[in-house]
């Protein structure tokens, strides 16, 4: 029968130890840092206040896509109306889609528009493919 367990270990074995455990807290905060999600992928971000756009009796609106940006970032629009998206970029392509499915836009190159017909009243929130931080909202009523 054993009474008592002994551990040795040599100077060697515990700086190695010592270095393992280092890096294991060091892999774990890279985890969490990678999974900080930021509203901005550059990096410099370009403060700039959220455009509203009021409902009226347009039927018909335009959003330009410019630096990775709708303009303007949100709609308040009456059932029944237009959108037109233009990609107003230089080299990027975009392709918009709304993140519950409602629709799901061609590829744009630049200069191309698209037009989508919003029917259901609702809000919906509508992202390019080739920027998640590209995003808008658009909210239909009566």
């Amino acid at each position: 029968m054993v009474d008592y367990v002994e551990f040795h270990m040599s100077k060697g074995g515990f700086e190695r130890l010592v270095f393992l455990f280092l890096i294991f807290i060091l892999l774990i905060f890279a985890i969490f840092a990678y999974r900080y999600d930021s509203e901005c992928e550059e990096v410099v971000c370009e403060e700039k206040e959220e455009e509203i756009v009021e409902i009226s009796e347009i039927s018909t609106y335009n959003v330009k896509i410019t630096k990775l940006r709708f303009d303007p970032t949100s709609l308040i629009i009456k059932k029944g109306s237009t959108v037109v998206f233009s990609n107003n970029e230089e080299s990027t392509a975009h392709k918009i889609y709304e993140i519950r499915g409602l629709f799901y836009g061609p590829r744009m190159a630049p200069t191309d528009s698209f037009n989508v017909t919003f029917n259901q009243k609702g809000k919906y929130n509508l992202v390019s493919a080739m920027s998640k931080s590209t995003k808008m909202s658009v909210e239909v009523i009566e």
